[in-house]
């Protein structure tokens, strides 16, 4: 092959761009070559986990007026009629992605944020944000609790 080169580099026109690519792409490498991790970390909006007799918040309450525990399943359910509450600020100005009740009682819910946040809720009593979870690079795409409820798991794109 006549007239071939073995090496291509980017014309004067391309350097710019290809330096620009490069810069962003050394931003989100370590000197390994891996994904800088973002630091994991939590937030309590409430003075303590435990209620004033020592019950963790994980369990239902008492004084709510709701049989938590039930022992048949009701055979309809019904679309409510008015709305009961509506949560402001729940990610900044960004949507929520997912909702998630906790396991058997549902007094707690898990919101899933597109603001990178995990926030635990209170339905009954307040209605406030109980716990604020960060650590995901970008949006929260969904969660999931066990089955006892006392961890949950996120996805992130």
């Amino acid at each position: 092959f006549v007239d071939e080169e073995e090496v291509s580099r980017p014309t004067e026109e391309e350097k710019p761009y290809m330096e620009e690519y490069l810069a962003k792409r050394a931003k989100y490498k370590m000197k390994a070559g891996g994904i800088v991790p973002v630091e994991e970390k939590t937030t309590l909006h409430i003075d303590s986990m435990l209620d004033y007799q020592g019950r963790s918040i994980l369990k239902p309450p008492h004084d709510a007026g709701v049989p938590f525990k039930v022992d048949h399943i009701p055979e309809k359910c019904f679309i409510p009629n008015k709305l009961l509450h509506h949560w402001t600020n729940a990610h900044s100005t960004k949507g929520v992605s997912a909702v998630r009740l906790f396991p058997v009682s549902g007094h707690l819910m898990l919101s899933a944020g597109m603001d990178s946040k995990v926030k635990l809720w209170e339905l009954y009593g307040r209605r406030r944000c109980i716990r604020s979870y960060m650590g995901h690079r970008e949006a929260v795409k969904d969660i999931c609790f066990n089955c006892a409820g006392d961890e949950f798991l996120t996805t992130s794109y």
